[in-house]
């Protein structure tokens, strides 16, 4: 019995590591959507754009106002904000899609480009984008599903993604600094 107590305690132990590990890894990168993220302000990096899976398997691309939203909607009770965004991120859960408003127009869902989902970081560049100063910008010759997926892509990369609506074109970096 006193085995099995020790066995179990040792499980517990190496799972919350491994937890602990998947979200430092991500967290440098994650840290920059919930700056700022409360009730009363909008935050500094609304104009972010991050990519998740729901539990449909459709992929959603969402703000981290929006994002917040749903988070206070379902998630709030089980989780602090940084813990739901690195298990998003990390596909420990999905989000669900019955806490999405119906109609919205502050995200957009899809069904992922089975072909593009697929492709390495490098890949998806030389593919899908322009090389322009700090940045990339994906190229504009693409229907709204494959540009979604192309961008989860990069996301899943721990690229930043956002939109130049001036001049009307989604901007990958590494960085934002």
């Amino acid at each position: 019995m006193r085995t099995h107590i020790y066995l179990l305690l040792i499980f517990i132990i190496v799972a919350c590591q491994v937890k602990d590990k998947e979200c430092k890894e991500s967290e440098k990168f994650l840290i920059e959507f919930s700056k700022g993220v409360s009730e009363k302000l909008p935050p500094p990096n609304s104009n972010l754009f991050m990519f998740f899976k729901l539990d449909d398997n459709s992929i959603i691309k969402i703000n981290n106002i929006s994002l917040y939203d749903v988070y206070k909607r379902g998630y709030k009770d089980k989780f602090k904000f940084n813990d739901f965004l690195c298990s998003l991120f990390n596909e420990k859960i999905y989000l669900k899609r019955n806490l999405l408003e119906q109609g919205s127009k502050n995200y957009v869902i899809i069904k992922p480009d089975k072909n593009i989902d697929l492709l390495k970081s490098k890949e998806l560049i030389e593919k899908y984008c322009e090389k322009l100063d700090n940045y990339h910008r994906l190229k504009n010759q693409f229907n709204n599903d494959e540009k979604i997926t192309i961008l989860y892509t990069f996301f899943r990369n721990k690229k930043y993604v956002s939109f130049d609506d001036y001049q009307g074109y989604y901007i990958i970096k590494d960085s934002l600094r």
